[in-house]
């Protein structure tokens, strides 16, 4: 999900991109994205 917003902000021409952010302005972390990347479910793979 996030690789997908990144690109499109890559699409586009400017913002502000915020990981971790509902629409409403809530914070809703990352847990959710880093349980999608498999064997590295650390803060390091989702930077990776």
């Amino acid at each position: 999900m996030v690789i997908k917003t990144v690109a499109g902000f890559m699409d586009a021409e400017g913002g502000s991109l915020l990981i971790g952010v509902t629409d409403t302005g809530q914070l809703s972390g990352i847990r959710a994205d880093l349980k999608s990347l498999g064997r590295r479910q650390t803060t390091d793979g989702f930077a990776l």
